[in-house]
């Protein structure tokens, strides 16, 4: 398990040390002097914090999340259309547009040769229309989370901005309760944030989704770049996430994915979290598998 964060100030701190409660590759990290010894290099030769939200971080995070949902390499959207291909409304199309060709090949008359083409072209075009409507269903769903607490993560989240203690000109966001909202930032060996730094992860934690009960919250906005996978910025995430639910009395966190993100199940599974119940959701033609997941933070 990676090393716990550093404890996070209370909502009446007049300040914040610049580097505070970042989970980093090696060692807790507790102040500007001993931040760049402690932070292990990645064999790509960045560095990679993870650090709590600022207002900067507003579009590369939107951004980062269409790409991890949507658009990057081994994105469930992706993996979903990649699925159509083999799916049983699929399978059946490809056997209409096997029998059409045949038909039209076989055909001794132009009714028949015009019916075979007819019935190729419809089982392309079905299967063509089958993946757009697939991939319309998961641009709802982005579209819809960028509204939603995306729209601006501060509020939602309810972190309050304090001035840090080592350069007044710069605004932190400190929690003011148990929701928080992360990042995980990559950056070259020799700066250690500005232009040069690249919001490569993020993760919250979500209290306002069980607010009938406060030992209850939900991890969400979970996304890694795929230029950062395998790299163990998610494990990183997962664990600050973690430390700061228990650190605030938090005793379940709760969490929902899907079928289509068989990587990021292996890794919640293996920091503890057990599966609750299965859901079949329909999307446009086929259905989706929704996977709801609980973590006892007492035992993690």
């Amino acid at each position: 398990m990676l090393d716990q964060t550093a404890n996070e100030p209370s909502s009446t701190s007049a300040s914040l040390p610049a580097d505070i409660e970042e989970n980093t590759n090696k060692g807790r990290v507790t102040n500007n002097a001993n931040v760049k010894k402690e932070r292990d290099i990645h064999p790509s030769g960045t560095r990679i914090r993870v650090r709590r939200y600022r207002p900067s971080d507003s579009e590369p995070v939107r951004e980062l999340f269409k790409v991890g949902m949507g658009y990057g390499a081994g994105s469930p959207r992706i993996l979903a259309l990649k699925a159509t291909y083999t799916a049983p409304l699929s399978l059946m199309s490809y056997s209409i547009s096997t029998l059409g060709i045949l038909l039209a090949a076989r055909a001794s008359s132009n009714r028949n040769k015009y019916l075979g083409v007819g019935l190729s072209l419809a089982g392309c075009a079905f299967v063509a229309a089958y993946r757009q409507l697939m991939s319309n269903g998961y641009l709802s769903y982005i579209n819809a989370s960028l509204n939603d607490d995306l729209k601006d993560i501060a509020q939602h989240y309810e972190m309050k901005p304090i001035p840090r203690a080592d350069d007044k000109d710069t605004v932190e966001y400190a929690p003011s309760g148990t929701s928080c909202f992360w990042v995980a930032e990559a950056y070259p060996e020799d700066f250690e944030s500005g232009p040069n730094a690249e919001v490569v992860g993020s993760i919250a934690l979500d209290a306002s989704t069980a607010p009938d009960d406060n030992s209850i919250a939900e991890l969400r906005r979970m996304v890694v770049s795929p230029t950062q996978r395998r790299r163990g910025v998610a494990g990183m995430l997962v664990q600050t996430l973690i430390d700061h639910a228990r650190n605030h009395g938090i005793k379940t966190v709760t969490l929902t994915t899907s079928s289509y993100q068989p990587t990021a199940v292996l890794m919640y599974e293996k920091f503890g979290w057990v599966l609750q119940k299965k859901l079949a959701i329909s999307l446009m033609l086929d259905k989706i598998t929704l996977l709801v997941y609980n973590l006892d933070v007492t035992k993690a």
